[in-house]
């Protein structure tokens, strides 16, 4: 579910430019800045116009006559902007109530840790195949004898500037999938994690 809301916000983003570019393009062709006998300046418009008009259509139904002032783009600007910022916390919350677990001594998360890499990244929130949203992690340790354990705690430490020993993986020493748990206060320590989701 959480990578399917990623690729609508995705989505609506690159509309977003989509929109904008049209009305760019509506002003340049209205005060003759492109050839409009231009066979590919037409072809561009064609295709902005065909992208935007049915979503711009029904707003300029109810919306009251502003002598000729078309604000449609704006107005669905915002509501984009709106469905967008609601994907990104509302919904995206509740995807990600089973990526964070807060307990009494600490924080537990899940991760799916890729070893032998070429650097050591955190690349972000990924879905495995049963759903988990799991925090996406590469270390350039072997995974042999716990090394790559050992490198996904003091990363994690590192980005958290915490120390490394209130950093261990818990579950999953031998598999990709692990679960790292976190000693210290969850109030302080949910949010500093949480923000780990995003890309280095």
């Amino acid at each position: 579910m959480y990578a399917i809301f990623s690729t609508i916000d995705l989505v609506l983003g690159f509309y977003t430019w989509i929109i904008i570019g049209s009305a760019i393009f509506s002003w340049l062709y209205a005060f003759n800045v492109v050839n409009s006998n231009n066979r590919f300046v037409g072809m561009i418009g064609e295709f902005l116009y065909k992208a935007t008009e049915p979503a711009l259509r029904p707003i300029r139904r109810i919306m009251p006559d502003l002598g000729g002032l078309d604000i449609s783009p704006i107005i669905l600007l915002f509501a984009i902007f709106f469905l967008r910022t609601f994907i990104a916390t509302s919904i995206t919350d509740v995807l990600l109530n089973n990526w964070l677990t807060s307990h009494g001594d600490g924080v537990d998360f899940a991760v799916r840790l890729t070893p032998s890499a070429s650097v050591d990244r955190i690349d972000g929130l990924v879905e495995d195949a049963a759903g988990v949203v799991r925090l996406k992690a590469r270390v350039r340790a072997v995974a042999e004898n716990n090394k790559a354990n050992r490198a996904i705690e003091k990363l994690i430490a590192k980005r958290l500037k915490i120390a490394k020993t209130t950093v261990r993986v818990i579950s999953g020493d031998t598999s990709r999938s692990k679960t790292i748990r976190i000693e210290g206060d969850p109030a302080d320590l949910a949010p500093a994690i949480a923000g780990l989701a995003d890309r280095d």
